[in-house]
């Protein structure tokens, strides 16, 4: 159907009879739901280009349904001039996802700083706040306003949807006496870390009779040696995968390693007793150990040490 002017010659009866026909028909056709009829003369259609309301405002209605989704991020916390007056500034509602937490927001307003560059944002909960000096981090920026005597002048939208929540991956978790990572996540490189907290290789001078070594001197490949007037015994952990160190005797005491609980030492084919040690009091002596997954191994000698058989 196309709307076409009625056009009349005469003014007799029949001709006014046909011209109210028209008439009619063409108010039937609007009324019509059938596509090609009704509304869809005038442009309105749904979204696949079909018309099935049964009067315009409907139809309307149908359109903005099928089309309001992919506004609906635009219109997001967007401006709303009917709220937006003087010092007072007032935004859209909608939807926003902070991870898989989806939270409603309503319209509303807020109160802006006169003579002022206003920074809006809003948190994780869907709250909307006014800041001076510059965005708040773990806040998403939503616009600056910039006033003066009362007026709103330059509004900058700072809207970026396509960006990381500020919210990061939780912490790398260790081991509790650290032989490894048990896991690794993104917002850490675990290796890094736990080589930083460890320090690289340190000496450690002994000034009493006991000292018991701690996992991470083991780690690092602690050098001991002694200046006490008497006999040092360094006690050492339970023997883990990486575990080493070095004993230097400095003064004319025994210097003593002692193996934790059953583990021993051994030095080629000689093997201390369980729980044994290893020992020297002469000036310069010197002794590299290693932990191989079972024993402690002497993997280099200077001089002679006394083993527990």
């Amino acid at each position: 159907m196309a709307l076409t002017s009625i056009t009349m010659t005469g003014a007799s009866k029949e001709n006014i009879k046909e011209g109210f026909t028209k008439v009619n028909d063409i108010i039937d056709d609007l009324a019509a739901t059938t596509s090609g009829l009704g509304a869809s003369c005038i442009g309105i259609y749904d979204s696949a280009g079909n018309y099935a309301a049964a009067n315009v405002e409907t139809a309307l209605a149908e359109v903005y349904t099928d089309h309001a989704a992919a506004l609906s991020m635009s219109s997001l916390f967007d401006v709303n001039s009917a709220t937006t007056t003087g010092l007072t500034w007032g935004h859209k509602g909608g939807a926003l996802r902070n991870d898989n937490t989806i939270t409603t927001v309503a319209a509303g307003t807020v109160s802006l700083n006169d003579d002022a560059t206003n920074y809006v944002e809003v948190g994780t909960d869907g709250t909307v706040y006014v800041v001076l000096s510059a965005f708040t981090s773990g806040r998403i920026p939503i616009r600056t306003v910039v006033t003066a005597s009362g007026v709103q002048g330059t509004s900058t939208d700072k809207r970026a949807w396509f960006s990381t929540w500020a919210t990061g991956p939780s912490d790398t978790a260790y081991a509790a006496s650290w032989d490894g990572v048990t896991t690794i996540g993104p917002s850490k490189n675990a290796v890094y870390d736990k080589l930083e907290t460890m320090g690289g290789p340190v000496l450690i001078t002994e000034t009493t009779a006991a000292h018991t070594a701690a996992a991470t001197e083991l780690y690092k490949g602690t050098t001991y040696t002694s200046s006490y007037a008497g006999e040092t015994i360094i006690t050492l952990p339970a023997g883990a995968s990486g575990y080493g160190f070095t004993g230097v005797v400095t003064v004319a005491q025994y210097l003593q390693f002692l193996a934790n609980g059953t583990e021993t030492f051994r030095f080629l084919a000689t093997q201390s007793a369980a729980g044994g040690y290893i020992r020297s009091n002469v000036v310069g002596n010197t002794v590299e150990i290693e932990w191989s997954g079972s024993e402690w191994v002497i993997t280099g000698l200077g001089g002679a040490w006394t083993y527990d058989e």
